[in-house]
């Protein structure tokens, strides 16, 4: 459902021949122009399905007013980080068009994990996916939810191929990283580059969880280690032992 203008830059910008491939300078004009202010109201109206998995609800509204949206704090969530295990040296081992087709056939699968399990993805950085269960709507079995859907995604990344052309390379294998705990949603950026994200000490916890973690399996703290026991006990984890985490001491 994206615009067919963003769809051809994409293209464009993932030519195999670097001349031919368009500038920044070009990049933002050609955008300016297909997402002013008015175009993306009226995009938000037409689309709102496709805004629902990107921006709240209430935060469409308001930005389709005009309006800025306060940062909203939610007690009770579970994020949710997750990479690919030697990301690096795969994207060295391929093309530019295969890694983007190795990270469109992942994240394809993970999207309809997020849909059974309820979690909301916030955002895809390369191989990095962030995501959590919580917010916007509240669900007291955030920890357990956001377990299961890493547990799947874990499954769904070892029956990925790295490349169908090139099947030496193996299978991909991801790690995951949870902590739960109090958010700050809030929505950066303009009316035309909206970007609704999450800060708080739980998002920086969730991270080092992933990056100290092991491939194939994922991490989470004391507190949403509990949680999962207390509210989802068909949810079963392994204490690892005591480990030194950047940051957060043991």
């Amino acid at each position: 459902d994206a615009p067919q203008v963003l769809r051809d830059i994409c293209v464009e910008c993932w030519h195999k021949n670097p001349k031919r491939r368009p500038t920044m300078k070009e990049v933002e004009e050609r955008l300016s122009g297909a997402f002013s202010a008015e175009n993306v109201t009226q995009q938000m109206m037409r689309r709102g399905s496709v805004f629902d998995t990107i921006l709240p609800r209430d935060v469409q509204d308001a930005l389709a007013r005009g309006e800025s949206v306060p940062p909203k704090s939610y007690d009770d969530a579970t994020v949710i980080f997750s990479d690919i295990v030697g990301f690096t040296n795969i994207s060295a081992a391929l093309t530019a068009e295969e890694v983007g087709d190795l990270i469109r056939r992942l994240f394809t699968q993970f999207d309809k994990l997020c849909r059974t399990h309820g979690v909301k993805k916030l955002d895809v950085i390369g191989d990095a996916f962030l995501g959590v269960v919580g917010v916007p709507e509240t669900n007291p079995e955030h920890a357990g939810c956001a377990a299961r859907f890493a547990l799947g995604a874990i499954s769904a990344a070892k029956s990925t191929m790295i490349c169908p052309a090139k099947p030496d390379l193996g299978y991909v294998q991801v790690r995951f990283g949870l902590a739960s705990g109090g958010v700050v949603a809030t929505v950066i950026g303009s009316l035309e580059h909206p970007k609704y994200t999450l800060f708080g000490d739980t998002v920086n916890t969730a991270s080092r969880m992933e990056s100290s973690g092991m491939p194939n399996r994922c991490q989470c703290t004391p507190a949403t280690a509990e949680l999962v026991r207390v509210r989802s006990p068909d949810v079963r984890a392994k204490r690892r032992g005591v480990m030194e985490i950047k940051g957060k001491g043991e």
